[in-house]
């Protein structure tokens, strides 16, 4: 038996493992509430294995491979990788001597590739089940970095790029400044959400108050959303992100900044005529058309956000308890702004007439 016949079952075994670990992985991390980018896996190649065997020059392979099976999570920010520690810590069995947290390995004086990687097996627990008895003392290897980590870690290790080189002492010294830029950005996307959480926490505390004296920004505006105007029942919208900025930039343009002044907005005339005409609309449909109520000519002179020319008719009818049709038609048509037929969305060629 050559000293490599060993190598193709246990291959086919890794491959398993490696499979059954990124779907274990994902499974306790979303059991954790720990969101991350991704978990990736993936099998060394047997010419692989075979090469750094010769390299390395092992005296023993099968006990001196440790990451046959290599395991990948990228989280969103360094807390996570903290929560990843732990759950690592708490569910597999770690090999000490051989895991390594490059961080603490480059020092506190020398920047470059920083991530946390673990060489474990499945704890004895798991390996008496039967789906997981033919893992029995297979080691695999996870690395946990964030987003920016894994960018840097995949440019200094691509070739094309050479900057794991030795470089010129001026072209190194910059590269290591931009790779410093990355890590301090990395820890400050990290506390910028740390003060959102604190500042959500304070929003609670503060609308739990009744206080309306609070800036309206997208994390203030679903808090008051929810709290104030849950009756209307309004959709949700996904990747609201865009939209909402926009909508925020059209309220600051009409002149409302705070709860206090959008209560104000939001008078019990508007609110009634919006009950009568509009069957669903969105948070940021409804905001819109509480300011076009107020105020038409002001909407369209001072906030108006020009991405959108289009509208329903539900509007029309909502607009009309508090405008005469020709004014509504003069300032639409002034503005290239058509209706859409609410039956099939499409929109109307022809310029819309009405009726007095």
């Amino acid at each position: 038996m050559s000293n490599t016949d060993w190598l193709p079952p246990l291959h086919q075994k890794h491959t398993q493992l490696t499979l059954t670990i990124v779907d274990m992985l994902n499974k306790l991390l979303e059991r954790k509430s720990i969101k991350v980018l991704n978990v990736s896996g993936r099998t060394k190649a047997v010419e692989g294995i075979q090469e750094k065997i010769r390299r390395k020059n092992y005296r023993d392979p099968k006990v001196e491979l440790t990451d046959l099976t290599g395991i990948r999570v990228i989280t969103f920010f360094n807390s996570q990788i903290d929560e990843v520690c732990a759950l690592m810590e708490e569910e597999f069995e770690i090999d000490r001597e051989n895991s390594l947290d490059k961080a603490s390995a480059l020092g506190v004086d020398r920047i470059g590739y920083r991530s946390v990687h673990y060489v474990c097996k499945l704890k004895s627990d798991r390996i008496s089940l039967a789906e997981y008895g033919d893992f029995a003392n297979l080691n695999f290897e996870v690395q946990i970095r964030t987003i920016l980590q894994h960018a840097w870690a995949e440019l200094a290790h691509d070739r094309t790029y050479k900057f794991s080189a030795r470089l010129p002492e001026d072209i190194e010294r910059r590269l290591n400044l931009y790779a410093g830029l990355l890590e301090i950005a990395d820890g400050g996307f990290d506390s910028i959400t740390k003060e959102i959480a604190i500042y959500t926490s304070d929003l609670q505390k503060r609308t739990e108050k009744g206080e309306l004296d609070i800036e309206i920004n997208s994390l203030s505006l679903e808090k008051y959303a929810a709290d104030h105007l849950g009756a209307l029942s309004l959709e949700e919208v996904e990747h609201i992100e865009g939209i909402a900025g926009d909508t925020i930039d059209e309220l600051k343009r009409f002149g409302i900044k705070t709860f206090k002044e959008l209560d104000l907005l939001l008078s019990p005339e508007f609110i009634s005529a919006y009950k009568k005409h509009m069957e669903a609309s969105t948070i940021f449909g409804f905001l819109r058309d509480a300011m076009m109520f107020e105020d038409l000519d002001k909407y369209f002179n001072h906030a108006w956000d020009r991405d959108w020319t289009g509208t329903e008719y539900s509007t029309l009818s909502l607009l009309s308890e508090r405008y005469e049709k020709s004014k509504i038609h003069q300032v639409f048509d002034a503005k290239g702004v058509q209706f859409v037929n609410d039956d099939d969305a499409q929109w109307i060629e022809e310029p819309w007439t009405v009726s007095e």
